[in-house]
């Protein structure tokens, strides 16, 4: 990825215009890295992300998410031999929300709360819960479903070749008097044991 940017607004810039465009564009690759791990479809030597992994676990048509489905997809998970004490779920903000509301009949005590320990974390039937905006929530014939994803991560791998960097393209856009900024990553991923990745689709939120 290549950004071009005016020398003149370099040199006019309150604070670093080069810092601020590189980090910026350093966050655009980790959400591509992490739409790519998550729903990759591998085309043209890309990343194969989890939803599309061959011999995952799948689980279709969940519906209204609840916490019966989660139980559902942690019985999947130890039928394929994986270890739910590493075991995490991946989903969209809007589906953490969706669980979080849920409440315990006759107490009316949440049933997901957040980690005590940590502020932003949050736990579900004991495993860490990652939020995601690259796990699109538009999917199905309604455009309002979403995936689902909880993986032992113990048994996925994560290559890295080369972490998110950024360059400065200091001569080569000299003729329009501009400066170039790349920024480069090469990741992979893998499954030692694609069986313990249980994809949940087809969810909804009541």
């Amino acid at each position: 990825m290549i950004h071009r940017l005016s020398n003149e607004v370099i040199r006019h810039s309150v604070v670093s215009a080069l810092d601020s465009i590189g980090r910026a564009l350093t966050t655009r690759v980790g959400l591509y890295l992490d739409k790519a791990m998550m729903i990759g479809d591998g085309a043209s030597n890309t990343i194969t992300g989890f939803t599309s992994m061959a011999d995952t676990t799948g689980m279709a048509g969940v519906g209204d998410i609840d916490v019966d489905a989660l139980h559902d997809a942690e019985l999947a998970l130890l039928n394929a031999n994986a270890d739910p004490a590493t075991a995490a779920w991946f989903m969209a903000p809007r589906d953490l929300i969706a669980l979080r509301k849920l409440k315990a009949g006759g107490s009316g005590e949440y049933l997901v709360h957040a980690d005590p320990t940590e502020s932003g974390r949050y736990v579900m039937l004991g495993h860490p819960v990652y939020t995601t905006t690259q796990l699109p929530t538009d999917q199905g014939a309604g455009s309002n479903e979403s995936s689902i994803v909880f993986a032992d991560v113990a048994q996925v791998v994560v290559g890295v070749d080369d972490q998110a960097s950024v360059d400065i393209l200091s001569e080569r856009y000299a003729d329009t008097d501009e400066t170039g900024l790349r920024v480069t990553a090469r990741f992979d991923i893998g499954a030692l044991n694609p069986e313990g990745i249980v994809v949940m689709s087809g969810v909804t939120v009541p």
